[in-house]
């Protein structure tokens, strides 16, 4: 009718080895499974499965809830893949209206940083048609892909709302040239500028 309680010496070893472990909890109470370790900054908690080779090989599971993994430390997630299609994937499903959203805070030039290092990268290949794919601040600097079953619906944006210097969108080859192509369409270059040289088209 009471509750079991194991103690060892602080630098002594408690050890459970059995052909199957199973902790249960069956009081309705927050933490009511709990590893605790609190002597020391040197401390670890480990779950280790060094035989098992499944995807599956450490499950964590809430299967009513959801589930939080929270650090004040610099932490990582790391997939050392030994071959082809050991992927690591972060996904949401369900057709709901749900979100996977990657924020943060940092105050740094690489606050947030996308990259790879020897494959290609690609962002949105199977985005819908009638659903956008958008860059940028919405009503400053944005840039906007719109694909579309109907062919004259499908667009593709580049905007400054507020900028009004020269150059409030510029484009820029250094050494190379640059080439604007319509194809069986119009090319429309408008220029709504008091200036002079409202519309300067210039060649050495």
């Amino acid at each position: 009718v009471g509750g079991i309680s194991l103690h060892g010496a602080d630098d002594k070893d408690i050890s459970i080895e059995a052909g199957q472990v199973v902790l249960t909890a069956n009081h309705d109470t927050a933490a009511s499974i709990k590893l605790h370790a609190d002597a020391g900054t040197s401390q670890t908690i480990q779950l280790l499965n060094d035989a098992g080779t499944a995807s599956t090989a450490i499950d964590i599971e809430a299967t009513a809830g959801g589930f939080s993994i929270d650090g004040v430390q610099a932490s990582n997630i790391t997939v050392a893949s030994a071959g082809d299609a050991d992927d690591l994937t972060i996904s949401v499903t369900g057709a709901n209206d749900a979100s996977l959203i990657l924020a943060s805070a940092g105050t740094g030039t690489d606050a947030m940083s996308l990259d790879v290092t020897a494959g290609d990268m690609v962002i949105a290949p199977s985005l819908a048609d009638g659903k956008t794919l958008k860059l940028g601040k919405n009503g400053a600097v944005e840039m906007v892909f719109t694909p579309h079953g109907t062919a004259g619906n499908e667009k593709f944006l580049l905007t400054n709302t507020a900028g009004t210097a020269d150059d409030a969108i510029k484009l820029t080859s250094v050494a190379g040239g640059v080439t604007i192509h319509a194809g069986n369409d119009s090319l429309i270059i408008d220029a709504d500028g008091t200036d002079a040289d409202a519309l300067n088209i210039d060649s050495a």
